[in-house]
């Protein structure tokens, strides 16, 4: 049982070691090296979320920034009956949208304007 508490000990200090010299490695731009360190964290224990984070964010800084969305000239209008949370966020900016419910951009939309606070 000794020997457990110690081996887990000893793959904890291992995993810290590891994730530790990674992020110093990622902040200084050396994401393949901190990849690599993040990897054998990994490999040790493949259950650590803030590796898997770090090891993700030094391979975004290898791709380097996403490219910026090309605008869309004729956007497909926003439908009101889809419920899911990207949907009714562009309906809420919608301007064919805020037309059709009638809001003026300073009231509740449906609120009376003459009683606007």
């Amino acid at each position: 049982m000794a020997e457990d508490g110690k081996t887990k000990e000893e793959k904890r200090k291992q995993i810290k070691s590891l994730t530790q010299e990674g992020e110093v490695r990622r902040k200084n731009g050396q994401s393949t090296d901190a990849i690599r360190l993040f990897t054998e964290a990994l490999e040790i224990d493949g259950e650590y979320a803030w590796a898997y984070a770090h090891r993700g964010a030094a391979r975004a800084a290898l791709d380097g920034p996403d490219p910026e969305p090309e605008e869309d000239d004729d956007p497909e209008p926003a439908d009101l009956r889809d419920p899911r949370p990207h949907a009714i966020a562009r309906a809420a900016v919608d301007p064919d949208v805020l037309e059709h419910i009638g809001w003026d951009g300073h009231t509740a939309p449906g609120a009376d304007p003459t009683h606007a606070h």
